[in-house]
């Protein structure tokens, strides 16, 4: 993921910094995007709170169903910083959001 942190702005690294906490918090080997969604349900100052609020869509509601699915995953109770790693799923996915702003000009 070397080369993916060279794009992250700080902001974003430290959303992933939280959704690998909440990965360990929930025993999970892996850090998927529900994490990372996870995370950013929980600050107050990201993107995604702001459309939920001009949405009117319950932030408590969405937590409970990220907990709900994150919960279904494979657990492990050995789970630390030093072993936690990031899923493909999830690497992709930053990939192709870094195409996106290529694309967008971002």
């Amino acid at each position: 993921m070397a080369n993916i942190q060279d794009f992250l702005t700080d902001n974003m690294l430290s959303n992933l910094e939280s959704a690998a906490s909440l990965a360990i918090h929930s025993k999970n080997t892996e850090v998927v995007s529900l994490h990372l969604l996870w995370a950013l349900s929980v600050d107050s100052t990201s993107i995604l709170n702001q459309i939920l609020n001009k949405l009117n869509i319950s932030k408590e509601a969405l937590e409970l169903e990220i907990k709900s699915r994150i919960s279904k995953l494979a657990t492990s109770s050995n789970v630390s910083r030093e072993n936690i790693r990031f899923s493909n799923e999830l690497i992709n996915s930053l990939e192709n959001a870094k195409g996106l702003m290529s694309a967008n000009g971002d």
